[in-house]
């Protein structure tokens, strides 16, 4: 399972762990690199919302912790499930 969050991060599920995935350029072609793994969703979320907060461009406090309300926006966005019922006419 394969939950894209944005451009640079998704999260990857297996079997038996949850992945946070970065993309890079290798050859000239985007690729995914797991770098972190965890056992659950929940945990895995977490970390890469840190992760995303720690790595910005956020110099101050006000700049962090609006960092953390657009990375919270983001990860919910993406992380939200889109259910549409066809209810037929």
């Amino acid at each position: 399972m394969i939950l894209p969050i944005d451009n640079k991060w998704r999260l990857a599920g297996t079997s038996h762990a949850w992945t946070i995935e970065k993309s890079r350029l290798k050859k000239g072609k985007k690729t995914w690199e797991a770098i972190k793994w965890y056992g659950s969703l929940e945990s895995a979320t977490k970390a890469l919302g840190d992760l995303m907060v720690r790595s910005s461009e956020a110099k101050t406090l006000a700049d962090a912790l609006l960092e953390v309300q657009n990375v919270s926006a983001k990860l919910c966005q993406a992380l939200s499930p889109d259910v549409q019922i066809d209810r037929g006419a």
